[in-house]
């Protein structure tokens, strides 16, 4: 064999072998930019976007997934007042702190939550309630398995594109 054609089967099989390990990457980008859970967050007693301080007590936030695959979520809430956290819900915040970029918005995030396929998850709102307008931007960032698009387990999970939904809370 001459120098030239062993060179053609060393390129030959490093393109195999980067094809190979780059399928994963590819089908993560495939997922990520045209998958679309079918999320919807809302507060039963809310009129569109507005709800009355004194129904977020007895009316959780509503995430419903009405897609047939399950996502793991994580739940942001950005506020543009410092509400305290309730006592009996700080162990569901991961983390907290001011935003960045943003002056006087505070941002509070849960940690991971399961959410089966076709269900809904009911979340009481996590802040003690106080008599005063408030802006809630709610955001909800999920996750899928890559082993729900019959892709091998070992790809892992991929993160999806976040769903936002601005809240006025009125008094």
């Amino acid at each position: 064999m001459s120098g030239d054609t062993v060179s053609i089967i060393i390129s030959l099989v490093s393109l195999t072998i980067a094809l190979i390990a780059s399928v994963q990457h590819v089908c993560k980008f495939f997922v990520y930019h045209f998958y679309k859970p079918k999320l919807e967050m809302f507060f039963p007693d809310a009129e569109n976007t507005k709800i009355r301080f004194s129904n977020l007590e007895s009316t959780p936030l509503n995430i419903r997934l009405k897609d047939k695959r399950p996502l793991k979520v994580e739940i942001e809430f950005v506020l543009n007042k410092p509400w305290k956290l309730k006592q009996n819900m700080k162990n569901i915040i991961a983390e907290s702190g001011l935003g960045k970029g943003s002056e006087g918005m505070f941002r509070f995030k849960t940690g991971s939550f399961n959410l089966p396929g076709c269900s809904t998850l009911a979340i009481q709102f996590p802040f003690e309630l106080h008599n005063e307008e408030c802006v809630a931007e709610i955001i909800v960032y999920p996750k899928i398995s890559l082993s729900e698009f019959r892709l091998p387990r070992y790809f892992g999970e991929v993160d999806l594109k976040p769903v936002s939904k601005v809240f006025y809370i009125i008094t």
